[in-house]
């Protein structure tokens, strides 16, 4: 996956970018069922406006969904991970754009490149 960060989900056309263009990946949540969530701060928080966690998807099991992610953080929480800054580029996708694009990497490949990761 690694393809965003949601701000706030269902909102339309005219809704207000928001200004940050970096943060920081911060921590990660594996459910060690297929499904693992980097956390990012942004803005010097981890908070949401609807109070959940600013994440990234990082992989996606056979018949996990993106949207999961959420109740994984919810239920596992997240380990701390050495600090690492990620760029971002504030715009707004249609319903479904999300999942269209989603990575064609296994999930192992995807564990091993965030354990090559953590490890730096």
């Amino acid at each position: 996956m690694a393809h965003h960060v949601t701000l706030r989900f269902g909102v339309g056309a005219g809704f207000p970018l928001p200004v940050e263009q970096e943060g920081v990946v911060i921590g990660l949540s594996d459910d060690g069922a297929g499904l693992q969530a980097l956390v990012v701060e942004i803005g010097g928080t981890t908070r949401r406006p609807d109070g959940s966690v600013y994440h990234i998807t990082w992989s996606l099991g056979p018949g996990r969904q993106p949207v999961e992610s959420n109740a994984v953080l919810r239920k596992h929480g997240w380990t701390a991970v050495e600090r690492q800054p990620v760029r971002l580029e504030p715009r707004l996708f249609p319903r479904g754009a999300a999942q269209s694009r989603a990575s064609p990497v296994k999930p192992s490949r995807r564990r091993a490149a965030m354990e090559r990761w953590a490890e730096r």
